[in-house]
């Protein structure tokens, strides 16, 4: 028997979980689970640290948020609102792109009051692709049951949430928490709330701490979080329960009553598979100007070879360095010598810049040369030679490293700023 974790804090939620990403993976690994959830409150800063951990060690890593909603609308003030809290957990990349809008709106729209915000509208905007969990004792679910809201309303309160997510990707959330004074009566009314609306039950633990004993250090946490004394008898704490990232046999054992909730931690797992591309460089893609459209144009009628081998972002590039060798140094370059110079020749399959030593880089241009291309570097001076092979040189570095578009894009903002006589250069 297994279970997962769905509902964790690390440190980046900040003065509220204890630990970094890598202790609760090393646990959870220790536990022999195998999925493992994230959801800081309010951001995804530890993210991407948990994606890789989870992957290094065999764990599937569940991407998450605990997001807070604001009922009557994402600017108004928290501290004279209805706020609920809710677990949002990606599916796939598409949903975590949607957790990514939702958090970053939050900070730039919704960051009134005592904390960042969204509201329903924005849910239903980027609820693709995302599984929901109720959420705590914080959630609106609870914050109804506990003012004592009618089956009525509750059973359309999770209606709504099954038509913004879809039926099966809502789930009744329940802790056990004797401490949280209305947590049994809480459970219980969604153990019944579940049988009538088929809104499926979940079991969590609201984890801030990897391993019991860390309870006491996560309290001190919690004082430095509030302002708040550890021996202020009103202040909030958690010191009282077992906030850890607990065994599945204990998790099993706490919700005997529900078995179904544990199963379903499970079930969640299984419905989530997210690969986050990772390792080459995230560029926007430069589109060309009409006047650069034309002669690519052109270009591609001499050498249509090259419509395959040169993206655009590398042929402009090419040939705005080719071109510039006229004006920044002592070259006199044709349009046909421009073109001839930007074509490369290869007849065997690209290195990768790993690949190569210094030496056999500093090589790799001249084999692209054609015997046209050659001729021309001969009629050169040394010292054009040299600017030449240096050229060349740093074009074929950019291009293993898959900056193209970094160039052409930077260089737009030049050309742009001249055009607008805004100096640019160091300093600027």
């Amino acid at each position: 028997m297994s279970f997962v974790h769905l509902h964790l804090h690390t440190h980046y939620s900040f003065l509220q979980g204890l630990g970094n990403p890598e202790a609760f993976v090393m646990r959870a690994k220790e536990l022999g689970m195998p999925a493992l959830a994230i959801t800081d409150t309010n951001n995804l800063h530890g993210v991407f640290e948990f994606y890789l951990l989870c992957k290094k060690k065999g764990i599937k890593p569940i991407i998450g948020v605990e997001v807070f909603i604001c009922e009557q609308g994402q600017k108004y003030d928290a501290r004279d609102a209805k706020v609920y809290s809710l677990i949002l957990l990606a599916k796939n990349f598409n949903g975590y792109k949607n957790l990514i809008q939702l958090t970053t709106k939050a900070y730039l729209d919704g960051n009134v009051g005592s904390r960042a915000q969204i509201d329903f509208p924005l849910l239903e905007r980027y609820a693709e692709d995302i599984i929901a969990l109720s959420g705590d004792l914080a959630s609106e679910m609870a914050q109804h049951v506990v003012s004592g809201r009618d089956d009525t309303f509750l059973l359309e309160r999770i209606a709504y949430y099954q038509g913004v997510f879809g039926k099966g990707n809502y789930f009744l959330e329940i802790g056990e928490h004797p401490d949280r004074g209305s947590q049994g009566a809480y459970n219980q009314r969604l153990v019944e709330l579940s049988k009538k609306s088929g809104a499926p039950l979940v079991g969590s633990n609201d984890v801030h701490y990897a391993r019991a004993d860390d309870a006491e250090a996560q309290d001190f946490l919690s004082c430095i979080g509030s302002g708040r004394r550890v021996d202020d008898p009103d202040r909030r704490t958690l010191i009282d329960g077992n906030y850890s990232l607990r065994p599945a046999e204990e998790m099993r054992e706490l919700f005997a009553y529900a078995p179904e909730a544990c199963e379903n931690t499970l079930k969640i797992a299984d419905m989530i598979d997210i690969e986050i591309p990772h390792g080459k460089p995230l560029l926007p893609v430069y589109k060309l100007n009409s006047k650069e459209e034309e002669r690519k144009k052109a270009y591609q009628k001499i050498y249509p070879e090259d419509f395959e081998l040169l993206t655009d972002q590398e042929w402009l590039l090419r040939w705005t360095c080719f071109e510039g060798m006229n004006t920044r140094y002592d070259f006199t370059l044709s349009a046909e010598d421009i073109a001839e110079c930007v074509h490369k020749e290869i007849h065997e399959e690209m290195p990768t810049l790993s690949e190569l030593s210094p030496e056999e880089l500093l090589e790799l241009p001249k084999k692209w040369r054609s015997t046209k291309k050659e001729d021309i570097y001969n009629t050169l001076s040394e010292e054009n030679k040299a600017i030449f092979d240096r050229l060349e040189y740093e074009l074929a570095v950019v291009h293993l490293m898959g900056f193209d578009g970094y160039f052409v894009i930077v260089a737009d903002f030049i050309s742009w700023a001249r055009e607008h006589d805004i100096p640019v250069g160091p300093g600027r």
